[in-house]
């Protein structure tokens, strides 16, 4: 299952969210999620895409793969 991840905030700090775009190994959308956020850097707004991905118990897969445009959030 791969996660395509995102988030923004208005300002910075500012109001937020992250989405979420679910695929299958052929590319097939499985699933989306959206989250408004409090306010928040636009690194937290990332940090929690990434994490909700993780955290949500996708039936019949053992391994995630994320993937977001945030280098920040690797290093």
């Amino acid at each position: 299952m791969k996660a395509n991840t995102d988030g923004a905030s208005r300002g910075n700090p500012g109001r937020g969210g992250f989405g979420i775009v679910l695929r299958n190994k052929i590319g097939d959308v499985q699933g989306v999620m959206v989250q408004n956020l409090m306010i928040r850097t636009s690194y937290m707004d990332e940090c929690h895409g990434i994490l909700a991905a993780a955290e949500k118990p996708w039936a019949g897969y053992n391994l995630l793969l994320c993937q977001t445009q945030s280098l920040q959030w690797m290093l």
